[in-house]
This record gives C-alpha cells, sequence and structure tokens, in this order.
C-alpha cells in the first residue's frame, strides 16, 4: 500500500482540475478528519505502512488563495478510523473513531487555527463515538451514533450498542443529552460501523439518513423526531452505488444502490427522480460534493481494477 501526499482542486465553473502544492512533510496517507473553515482547508492524515501505522496525527492547513500549507501543531488525535469533524466557526471539533479494535482515546478535541492549538473536550458516556456524524446548527455541534453500553469486565470489542444523541456548546464546552429512540431498538443488527451513514442541519432541523437510506428528522426546538420517511429507492441493500448523500439549499440529493438520482423537497416530505444511473461504474463511497449548482462525484473504490480513463468522475446539474 502507498501513502500519498498529493492533491487536486476541481473549479466546476471552468470544468478543470489543478494540482495543490506539495504538503508538509509528514502529511500522507489516509486522511482522518478535515474541515473547512471558509478560507482554509484543515486535514490531519496518517501514514499506513505495510501492516503498521504511523504514531498518526500529523496535519497542515492548505489556503486556495495562496496555494499554501501551514502544519498544525501535533496534538491528542492520535491513529484512529471512523473520526466524525466539523468547522464550528472557531474551532475544528474531532469526536470518536477508533483505533484496531478499541475506541481511540480522547473521545473528543478540538483545534483553533488561530492559537494552532488542540485541547481535549470532555465527553461524557452518553456522548456518540461509532458510527458518528456531526452537524453544526450555527451556535450548537449535534453528535448522532452509537455509543457501548458494555461493562468493564467485557473482553474484546463491544457489541452492545445504542444509538445517541448529543449537544455540544462550544462556548461552554458542555455537552447535553437529547432523545434518539427514533433512531431504533436496542439490539438493531445494523448497529456497527457506518450505522449512520450521513447527517445535515437544513437551517431549522436535523435530517439523519441511516444505513439503509432510511431517514428521519429531528427538531432541537421540539425536542421531537418524525416518523421514517421513504425515499424514491426502490431497494435500499442491493449492492451498486453506495454514493454519499449530499444536502443542497432546495433538499437533499440520494443516489440510490442502482445509481438513480433523487432529490427531495426542502422539508424532506416528497421526492423527485433527477437522472438515472451516472456514467461510472458501480462507485463505493466516492467524495460527492455540492458546488452550488452541480453535483461532483469523484474517486471512490470499485470492485475490479480502476480504470483511470473511464472511471475517474462525474457531474450532474439538476
Amino acid at each position: 500500500m502507498t501513502d500519498l501526499a498529493d492533491g487536486a482542486a476541481f473549479d466546476p465553473a471552468q470544468g478543470m482540475w489543478r494540482v495543490l502544492a506539495a504538503a508538509p512533510p509528514g502529511l500522507r496517507g489516509a486522511v482522518q478528519v478535515a474541515a473547512w473553515t471558509g478560507s482554509e482547508f484543515l486535514v490531519v492524515a496518517h501514514a499506513v505502512l505495510g501492516n503498521a501505522t504511523s504514531s498518526g496525527g500529523a496535519g497542515a492547513r492548505y489556503r486556495p488563495a495562496d496555494d499554501a500549507w501551514t502544519p498544525m501543531a501535533v496534538g491528542p488525535i492520535g491513529d484512529r478510523y471512523n473520526a466524525a469533524s466539523v468547522w464550528t466557526g472557531a474551532e475544528l471539533l474531532v469526536v470518536g473513531g477508533h483505533g484496531s479494535q478499541s475506541l481511540a482515546e480522547p473521545a473528543a478535541m478540538a483545534y483553533s487555527p488561530t492559537t494552532d492549538r488542540w485541547r481535549v473536550v470532555d465527553t461524557p458516556d452518553f456522548v456518540p463515538r461509532r458510527s458518528v456524524n456531526l452537524a453544526w446548527t450555527g451556535t450548537t455541534v449535534l453528535a448522532v451514533g452509537l455509543i457501548e453500553i458494555c461493562a468493564a469486565a467485557d473482553v474484546g470489542p463491544c457489541g452492545n450498542l445504542k444509538p445517541a444523541l448529543a449537544a455540544f456548546d462550544p462556548h461552554t464546552s458542555r455537552w447535553s443529552a437529547l432523545n434518539a429512540d427514533a433512531l431504533g431498538p436496542p439490539g438493531n443488527p445494523d448497529y456497527v460501523y457506518g450505522f449512520i451513514r450521513s447527517a445535515f442541519w437544513t437551517g431549522h432541523a436535523l435530517v439523519v439518513v441511516d444505513r439503509t437510506q432510511s431517514i428521519v428528522i429531528y427538531q432541537p426546538d421540539l425536542g421531537q423526531w418524525s416518523a421514517p420517511l421513504a425515499t424514491g429507492c426502490a431497494d435500499t441493500r442491493a449492492t451498486g452505488f453506495d454514493v454519499p448523500e449530499v444536502w443542497t439549499p432546495a433538499g437533499l440529493l440520494l443516489v440510490c444502490r442502482t445509481g438513480d438520482l433523487y432529490q427531495s423537497s426542502e422539508d424532506v416530505t416528497s421526492w423527485t427522480k433527477i437522472a438515472g444511473a451516472p456514467p461510472l461504474e458501480p462507485v463505493q463511497r466516492p467524495a460527492a460534493q455540492w458546488t452550488g449548482h452541480e453535483l461532483v462525484i469523484w474517486g471512490g473504490q470499485l470492485s475490479k481494477p480502476f480504470n483511470p480513463t473511464s472511471d475517474t468522475g462525474a457531474l450532474l446539474a439538476p
């Protein structure tokens, strides 16, 4: 396995890519967490060397206006997988993830570009750390995912999981527990890493998409969840495309396993088929971004050897 340290930027208006400036030494390998601040792209990565990993936690800030990188202070993040990250307006907040077969420690931390310092964030047991997704409301971070409820004497990975929802106030660094009952009963066989596919803040509610592409909506002002909402996808468990959902001002863009693209209404109560499958092989977990007028799908994994000529990416303007 080769650790990469290169990158590129895509301009949707020009339909062109450009190569980024070389990253600082030590910033290479799998990306652990990343966030856009409004002016800089924050990246923390770790190198995978054969069957062993580096000490991890190397990070840097990329400024597109200058095409330049600035190394970040090495913090307490260490090597971890499946952590969630979000920009709060002042800090990069990182929550959850695991190293090997156990939960990574510390459970949460935050980085300030202004001071170039990390701080450990105290995390109560009710804060989700597995399959966690974060959404920023403008004042609060909402964390949705799974918590482990196993005894200290249990040996091996904890398999007793239940859904959880928590709110974090970055000004006080305090967490509060919220109702997560709508995410399913205890013992759900789908409670694994990846149970929560995505979570988005609409401006007034939290939209959560689970492993089966079932959707529920949480309204913080009422403390209530909606009933599960159906999508236009015919078979949510079939093999095929596995593209992350994308939120737009007009609603949610959802690519079905078949590759069909649906867009929801702004309140996510109705769906319209926008297009059939993109001109790609059924790709697994590519990058997907909404540019303001186009959906960009890039990279990912294929069940056959990658073809750089035909399997590079696609654009769709609904």
